[in-house]
């Protein structure tokens, strides 16, 4: 009796489909919800804005020799 030659190696196509024969879907996740973003904050305006004020404040040099008179009095009509 002549020796069966043994089975051909499965091909990568057909080791592929076995090993995932069982396999099944995920069920389809729920969207991830973002956080709320903050609410923009003008940083940069209101550290010009508190400068500004700061320096409007100031004395500068040679302001203490003005004389008060009658451009503290000036008013618009």
């Amino acid at each position: 009796m002549p020796a069966r030659d043994p089975a051909p190696p499965p091909s990568d196509a057909e080791a592929f489909r076995e090993a995932v024969r069982d396999v099944r879907p995920l069920p389809p996740a729920a969207p991830a919800v973002a956080a709320p973003r903050p609410a923009p904050r003008a940083r940069f305006r209101r550290l010009d804005e508190r400068l500004v004020l700061a320096e409007s404040l100031e004395l500068g040099p040679g302001e203490l020799l003005v004389e008060t008179g009658d451009e503290l009095l000036f008013r618009r009509a």
